[in-house]
């Protein structure tokens, strides 16, 4: 069965319109696990080991659930190849629990695993509702945030929110530190603490920019409207409540940093003209990881209003991507390349609009690299 065909029997499963019904009570939400193909090792009634490229449909940290081209008895011992989001692999045990038919040979089975997982290390995002629960999706993003707190509370909670979004994050309990670290290290965003000793986050701002800082910096803040207010007078382009939950974080600083929609299903890839030579497919995968890279810089300086230094790399992406098979790519990196090349500050309007079709482009071809590679 070939990936179309595969999809639409999972839209189907996933929007109820297939006469499929669950009939277990699951006691753990599941999430739509897009990892493209994962390798299934079963071990079949009479000591038979069979092992099968398989789609999974969803994740929670107790199991999986995936298309399987054949029938499967309860208690069939599973090992599972997962993929998570940072692409590495890791090995998980478990046991059939569930084979129901689907369609044709198409049946969805369920496995328990023997241990719990991290699921947040698979899934693209997680979100924790009031009670912490985990309840859906959101895009992965790209990006690196510099979180200045005094409280180690804050800063742990935030360092595991921004790394379950895809983001880097790096952490700051002091002032002296923050600006160290802004000296010599880039970062896509700031994030301090209203009440950051010795002299408050607005002073550690102003302090910042001295520096030569010019992203947004945002507030975390735990008072009323009126602080909210005079925080934003002050020159902080956003405010983060506190407490902050998963959700509302990733909701203030989704606004600030590049989303990552190449893993998601639902995108048509983009394949290099180059793709059919197979020597040259491990080269247009490296140069897929580095036109990532490149497009987090365009994206840092688009939000810093560096227009001018935008040319310089979008000259290397036009450059580069006719070789490796991306003509539409290399023609709207040129596009790119002169609404940049006036250096105005008048030029961010036609420079953001150019650089979203190029992202749009670049993200189409970079979601080659999260689908199984076929013969």
């Amino acid at each position: 069965m070939n990936e179309k065909d595969q999809q639409q029997i999972l839209n189907k499963l996933n929007t109820g319109s297939s006469s499929f019904q669950a009939n277990e009570q699951r006691i753990e939400d599941r999430l739509t696990y897009s990892a493209g193909a994962i390798i299934v090792k079963m071990t079949h009634p009479g000591g038979n080991v069979a092992t099968y490229k398989v789609r999974p449909r969803n994740l929670s940290r107790g199991g999986i659930g995936f298309l399987h081209g054949s029938f499967c008895y309860n208690d069939t011992p599973c090992s599972i190849t997962l993929r998570t989001i940072e692409n590495d692999t890791t090995q998980v045990m478990g046991k059939v629990v569930r084979c129901v038919h689907v369609q044709g040979n198409v049946h969805e089975v369920g496995v328990r695993f023997e241990e719990p997982i991290e699921v947040y290390r698979y899934v693209q995002a997680v979100r924790a509702n009031s009670a912490g629960n985990i309840s859906g999706q959101v895009t992965r993003m790209r990006g690196k945030v510099l979180f200045v707190s005094g409280s180690i509370d804050d800063r742990e909670l935030f360092n595991f929110i921004g790394q379950s979004v895809g983001l880097t994050v790096e952490t700051s309990e002091t002032s002296e530190s923050a600006e160290q670290m802004i000296l010599v290290k880039l970062f896509d965003l700031v994030i301090i603490d209203k009440n950051m000793p010795p002299e408050g986050g607005e002073a550690l701002m102003k302090k910042l920019r001295e520096h030569g800082f010019n992203g947004p910096i945002l507030a975390l803040c735990d008072g009323n409207e009126s602080d909210h207010e005079s925080l934003l007078s002050a020159g902080f382009a956003r405010v983060l409540p506190k407490p902050f939950q998963l959700e509302d974080a990733v909701d203030v600083v989704g606004k600030f940093v590049m989303h990552d929609h190449s893993q998601e299903s639902g995108i048509e890839p983009i394949y290099s003209e180059q793709w059919e030579n197979r020597k040259m497919r491990p080269l247009i995968l490296n140069y897929l990881e580095r036109l990532e890279t490149r497009l987090e810089e365009i994206h840092r300086m688009v939000m810093q209003h560096q227009v001018g230094d935008i040319a310089a790399v979008a000259q290397d992406i036009r450059g580069a991507s006719g070789g490796y098979g991306y003509p539409q790519i290399s023609e709207v990196a040129a596009d790119l390349m002169n609404a940049s090349s006036a250096g105005s500050e008048d030029a961010i309007e036609a420079v953001t609009k150019q650089y979203e079709k190029l992202l749009s482009l670049c993200t189409a071809a970079c979601r080659v690299r999260h689908e199984p590679m076929n013969d």
